[in-house]
């Protein structure tokens, strides 16, 4: 948006950060513990750090969050708003937005209930291994492109920064650790070349996440998984030739990877849609088969949308409508940008970087097994950046009934989180005081209804997950262990 801004907006910016931190603080005092946390928060948990992960993964700092986060359940909250607010923060910092709606849209956007925001952040385990490296990722790359201090004490304190954020950025996410070396020598060539110098952050940050991704795959488990030893991690290679490894990587991508990333990113990828949409009208091509197109392609759009509001009410059948609307809007993108960007030029560099990102971060995701929602967080945030991206081009007064609007909005998304996640957490602690009651009456089959919104947690009762899971249950809860579970 071509604006001007003062200290004004500045202010009110901190105002949101303040207001969200606030807000999902509260919310996340009732986000349960689910999954593999009951497990890190228990025996499982400490045997595993007691041995220093080895032979399990080399993901070491994000085994460690997982393990220290679901032990200090007073203090999680915190960290939790306090990591999804510094998110929103170097979006802006990355994009240089100053403009107050588009921080609330970006707001809007990571606080909505999607399946990436219930296991990649509501899930604690899941928030430790994939929301705090892409912040920590993203963190590095803005010190390292946007960065550039003049003071000798700045820049040693940069390179210490970037140092640190190169090892600990590698020890969380297998695909995160091969996309920052790629990323990382990009920068040290882009830099290098901008400045015509070598730039020695940009080859410390690379020679550190090179020394971040030795550190991880120096444990034993990468052998087994080579060695199709492991029951649970392993390499989609389809055959032992290359030719059908190549095949299954392929039918992998534009299958399984493609459809989780159009299931995560459909909040961002409707707002891309409402952005080209104005993007279009303020530069609508001469030619009216392309604009008999674009409505074409927009109309598509709004009947797909109908049709999952329809599935919603009438057939349930979510998972392939909500996929058929993200395939709709992904070819009105595609169409949309192709037109417009014709029109606006300048942004078509960083929309080329951006959507290499992608590539690199989403395309090894079609060797591994296995891969869910939770995987694309930092895909997530790079979509977000290409919506900040063409936003910037939107020539648009900034009205307060804009803000007001969108301000609305949030609300009714933290408003529906709150009230959701009441729901949940009441059902749990019900839950497991009618477990207690049963016990006390001499029980040992214990008959448990399922979660209320049950959707808005991740496998958050035993029937969704392991036979171990009854067990950490029990551990965590305080239980016996020797009961059994079964749902009505």
């Amino acid at each position: 948006m071509k604006t001007k801004f003062s200290t004004g907006n500045l202010r009110r910016q901190t105002v949101l950060y303040i207001a969200l931190f606030a807000s999902v603080t509260l919310i996340a005092f009732l986000f349960p513990p689910s999954a593999d946390d009951f497990g890190w928060a228990t025996k499982d948990g400490l045997t595993l750090f007691k041995r220093g992960f080895a032979n399990y993964n080399g993901r070491y700092l994000g085994n460690f969050f997982a393990f220290a986060l679901t032990r200090i359940t007073l203090i999680l909250p915190f960290i939790k708003a306090a990591t999804l607010t510094l998110v929103v923060f170097i979006t802006d910092k990355i994009s240089a937005n100053k403009n107050l709606l588009l921080s609330i849209v970006t707001s809007i956007l990571l606080v909505i209930p999607s399946p990436l925001f219930i296991q990649g952040y509501v899930w604690t385990a899941g928030f430790s291994n994939y929301y705090l490296s892409a912040l920590i990722i993203a963190s590095a790359m803005y010190m390292l492109i946007f960065v550039n201090p003049d003071k000798t004490s700045s820049k040693i304190l940069r390179v210490i920064f970037l140092a640190a954020a190169g090892v600990a950025g590698q020890l969380f996410m297998e695909t995160y650790t091969l996309f920052t070396i790629a990323v990382s020598a990009c920068a040290v060539i882009a830099l290098s070349k901008k400045k015509r110098h070598i730039d020695i952050a940009a080859v410390v940050y690379f020679a550190a996440c090179i020394a971040g991704a030795v550190i991880m795959f120096t444990n034993g488990i990468y052998a087994r998984v080579l060695n199709k030893e492991d029951t649970y991690q392993s390499l989609q290679t389809g055959s032992d030739s290359l030719f059908g490894t190549v095949i299954t990587a392929v039918k992998n991508l534009f299958g399984e990877v493609s459809h989780y990333f159009v299931l995560t990113s459909i909040p961002a990828i409707i707002a891309l849609v409402i952005v080209l949409f104005v993007l279009y009208r303020q530069n609508r091509p001469e030619s009216v088969r392309s604009r008999t197109a674009i409505k074409v392609l927009f109309s598509l759009c709004v009947l797909t949308l109908l049709a999952y509001g329809l599935a919603f009410v009438v057939i349930r059948d979510f998972k392939k409508v909500w996929y058929l609307l993200g395939v709709a809007l992904v070819i009105f993108v595609f169409a949309t940008g192709l037109t417009v960007l014709k029109c606006v030029k300048q942004c078509a560099p960083k929309l080329a970087i951006y959507t290499g990102l992608l590539l690199l971060l989403c395309g090894p995701l079609a060797l591994v097994y296995p891969i869910g929602p939770r995987c694309y967080v930092g895909a997530y945030f790079i979509v977000i950046l290409i919506v900040h991206e063409l936003y910037s081009q939107i020539k648009l007064t900034e009205k307060p009934a804009y803000i007001k609007a969108a301000s609305a909005v949030l609300c009714a998304v933290l408003a529906v989180d709150l009230v959701c996640y009441a729901i949940v957490y009441t059902g749990q602690k019900h839950k497991v005081e009618s477990a207690r009651e049963q016990i006390a009456s001499g029980e040992t089959t214990i008959v448990f209804e399922p979660t209320p919104f049950r959707t808005f947690a991740y496998a958050i009762d035993t029937e969704d997950y392991s036979e171990n899971f009854t067990k950490r249950f029990c551990r965590y809860y305080g239980l016996p262990e020797d009961i059994t579970i079964v749902y009505k």
